[in-house]
């Protein structure tokens, strides 16, 4: 019986990538009575993959023929998703703002007042060269400099001061080394 297969069982070879995975790196095999697939989820998602890009035709003919069947219920289901009252058309400006939000968010955990917050705190100006940024030095004015290893947001830098760290790769030995190197080869007028 399938289920006394799988009492105890905590994991299994994929029969693709020959890999030992948790029994959770399966899923549920429907044409076989609680069992588990053969592939492991990420040798059956690129099956899939491989598998629509090589038989596109046929997908596209099959969404086709299932548009062109079921166009009225789409329709209606389409109308019960969409509100009453549509969204006002936004503007390019509204688009950035939002992405610009997005990314804070995301990447930095931080609101737009908290990163204008830090801008009014340094006036504008970037925490190492202390000048302001011009439009031709980045598309973004001041970027957000973080620690890597905590995450923590360290303060506004410009486009040249940020990729400067990075190079350096926030090696402060590489850095004094580097200063070092300025001054033995400064030019004396």
């Amino acid at each position: 019986m399938a289920i006394a297969r799988y009492v105890g069982v905590t994991s299994k070879p994929c029969r693709v990538c020959l890999v030992d995975k948790d029994i959770s790196e399966y899923y549920w095999d429907n044409k076989r009575h609680k069992a588990r697939s053969h592939r492991c989820k990420g040798c059956t998602k690129e099956y899939v993959r491989r598998h629509k890009r090589e038989h596109i035709e046929h997908y596209k003919q099959t969404h086709s023929a299932y548009y062109q069947k079921n166009k009225v219920r789409i329709a209606e289901m389409d109308k019960l998703r969409r509100p009453a009252h549509p969204r006002p058309r936004r503007t390019p400006q509204d688009h950035k703002r939002t992405q610009w939000s997005g990314f804070l968010r995301r990447y930095h955990r931080m609101t737009v007042a908290a990163y204008d917050a830090l801008v009014l705190r340094q006036e504008g100006r970037c925490a190492i060269c202390q000048r302001a940024p011009t439009e031709d030095m980045s598309r973004r004015p001041l970027y957000i400099d973080h620690d890597h290893a905590t995450g923590k947001t360290r303060a506004l830098l410009c486009y040249r001061c940020n990729s400067a760290i990075g190079f350096f790769e926030e090696d402060e030995q590489v850095m004094l080394a580097a200063i070092q190197y300025l001054k033995d080869h400064a030019s004396h007028h």
